[in-house]
C-alpha cells in the first residue's frame, strides 16, 4: 500500500493532522479507523500528560522525592541513595537505578513485563548504579514506578477511572486500553493499545500547547516544562523525545530538516507519533518494520508536506471531531 525506500520499513497505516483538522487517513489492507495498535513505549507520553494533570492540580511536584509516594522505599534506611530520587528523576529517565531495557529473555525488562505480579516493585528493587541527575538511561522501569505514583497518589478506589476521566475523556480517546500488571499498576511501557486517530488526538493535545476543543487540560507551564532538555540528553524531554539539540547548539539535533519543537513518541516496529505545533502537525504512523532501527525518521514525509501545508495555509483552529 505504500511504497517505502528500505526494504525494512513498512508502513501499515499514515495520518497526518494539520490544524485540528483530519487531511489524510490511510491503511493497508486489514486495518481501520478502529484498529487499536501496540504503542509499546509510546505510553510514555501518556505517562507525562497524567503526571501533569497531577502537578496542575497541585497534588505532586516533579521536586518530591519518589518515596513519599512508593510505599516500598519508605522503609528504607534515611541513607539509602534511593531516597534522593525525584519524580523528575523518573520523569528525565536520570534516577542512576539499574535497569536493562533490552528484550532478551533474561533481561530487566522481559522480567517486569512477563515474570512480575508487582512490577512497579520490581523495578524499585534494583539498586542504585549512579548518583541521580548524573546519567541518562531509557528505562521502562522508571516509567513503572511512575504510574505506582499515579496509583498511590489517587487511591485505588479512583485509580482504574483517573486516566479515562482525566484524560482519554477529554481527549476522545474513546478506543484506547491500558493493560495492567498482576496487582493492579497499569503497564504503560508496553501494554498501551490506542487507534490510530486516538494516538493523533493525544498529539494533538501537545501541538496545541495543552488545549484540546477549546478546553485546557494540561497547563503551558507543563508544557515548558515537559519539552525543556534533559541535562544528560538533550533528545529526550520529561517522557518525551525532543528535537532541540544541545542548548545552544540547535544544529546538533537529530531531525536537522525538522523544526527544534518537534515531540515525538516511538514504539514498537516503527510506530511512531511526531508532534510539530510551529507546523500545527500531527503525524501518526503505524509500522511493521523489521529495521534494526526502532525509531522511523519522520524527515522525509514531514519536508514533503510542505506544498500541501502551504496551499492550506493558517486557517483558524477547527474542532477535533474526527
Amino acid at each position: 500500500m505504500f511504497l517505502e525506500a528500505s526494504t525494512t520499513r513498512n508502513t501499515r497505516g499514515l495520518l497526518l493532522v494539520h490544524q485540528g483538522s483530519l487531511i489524510v487517513e490511510r491503511y493497508a489492507p486489514g486495518l481501520n479507523h478502529m484498529s487499536m495498535v501496540s504503542g509499546a513505549f509510546m505510553g510514555a507520553m501518556i505517562v507525562n500528560a497524567l503526571i501533569g494533570v497531577l502537578v496542575d492540580q497541585k497534588r505532586i511536584s516533579v521536586t518530591d522525592p519518589a518515596y513519599q509516594y512508593l510505599s516500598c522505599w519508605q522503609g528504607t534506611d534515611e541513607v539509602d541513595p534511593r531516597r534522593l530520587i525525584t519524580i523528575d528523576h523518573l520523569l528525565r529517565m536520570t534516577s542512576g537505578l539499574q535497569f536493562g531495557e533490552r528484550t532478551t529473555l533474561l533481561s530487566d525488562l522481559s522480567h517486569l513485563l512477563y515474570n512480575c505480579f508487582d512490577a512497579a516493585a520490581y523495578a524499585a528493587n534494583h539498586r542504585v548504579l549512579e548518583e541521580p541527575g548524573n546519567r541518562w538511561q531509557l528505562s521502562s522501569g522508571s516509567t513503572v514506578l511512575l504510574a505506582k505514583i499515579i496509583r498511590e497518589v489517587v487511591g485505588d478506589n479512583q485509580y482504574l477511572h483517573f486516566t479515562r476521566k482525566e484524560l482519554f475523556d477529554k481527549l476522545q480517546m474513546g478506543n484506547t486500553v491500558v493493560e495492567p500488571d498482576p496487582s493492579g499498576t497499569f503497564l504503560f511501557p508496553a501494554y498501551t493499545y490506542a487507534s490510530a486517530r486516538d494516538w493523533a488526538r493525544l498529539g494533538l493535545l501537545y501541538a496545541q500547547k495543552g488545549m484540546f476543543n477549546g478546553q485546557r487540560v494540561l497547563s503551558e507551564d507543563w508544557l515548558k516544562y515537559s519539552t525543556s532538555p534533559t541535562t544528560p540528553a538533550h533528545h529526550w524531554g520529561a517522557h518525551l523525545w525532543l528535537n532541540t539539540g544541545r542548548p545552544g547548539y540547535p544544529s546538533s539535533r537529530r531531525y536537522l530538516r525538522l523544526p527544534t519543537d518537534a515531540v515525538f513518541a516511538f514504539g514498537q516496529q516503527g510506530c511512531s507519533l511526531v508532534v510539530i505545533p510551529s507546523r500545527s502537525l500531527v503525524v501518526m504512523r503505524i509500522g511493521q518494520d523489521i529495521a534494526l532501527d526502532w525509531q522511523w525518521d519522520p524527515t522525509t514525509l514531514v519536508t514533503s508536506l510542505e506544498p500541501l501545508l502551504k496551499a492550506i495555509g493558517d486557517s483558524p483552529q477547527r474542532s477535533s471531531t474526527w
